[in-house]
C-alpha cells in the first residue's frame, strides 16, 4: 500500500510548472488515521517543494481521512465527489483547491 509520506516524498517528480505559470501557493494537508499526519506543498517560481509538518500560512488547506487521500492521488476516488460527500474537507479558496490536480500528472 502507498502511503501519504511517500506520496507526498514523490510530488515533486510529478509537477508540471507549464501548468503553474507565475502562481505562488502553498497547500497543506491535515490527514487522519493510521498513516496521517500533516504535509504541505508549496509552489513558487515555477518549482515545487513538499515537507512534513504544519504549513505557514498556506493558501488552502485539506483534510481526510489517510486512505481517502491516497485512493483520491491513485485515481480511485474523484476529488468532487470526496467533498461533496464530506470526506475531503477544504478550508480556503476553491478554485485554487481545485488547480492542484492540474498541477501534477498522475505517476
Amino acid at each position: 500500500m502507498t502511503t501519504p509520506a511517500e506520496i507526498f516524498q514523490e510530488l515533486p517528480k510529478y509537477f508540471q510548472p507549464d501548468q503553474a505559470g507565475t502562481a505562488t501557493i502553498t497547500y497543506a494537508f491535515d490527514l487522519t488515521g493510521p498513516d496521517g499526519g500533516q504535509w504541505w506543498v508549496a509552489i513558487a517560481n515555477g518549482q515545487c517543494t513538499s515537507g512534513s509538518g504544519p504549513a505557514t500560512n498556506p493558501t488552502v488547506t485539506f483534510s481526510a481521512a489517510d486512505q481517502v487521500f491516497v485512493d483520491v492521488i491513485e485515481g480511485k476516488v474523484n476529488p468532487t465527489m470526496a467533498y461533496m460527500q464530506g470526506q475531503l474537507k477544504i478550508q480556503g479558496d476553491l478554485g485554487t483547491a481545485a488547480r492542484l490536480t492540474s498541477l501534477f500528472k498522475r505517476p
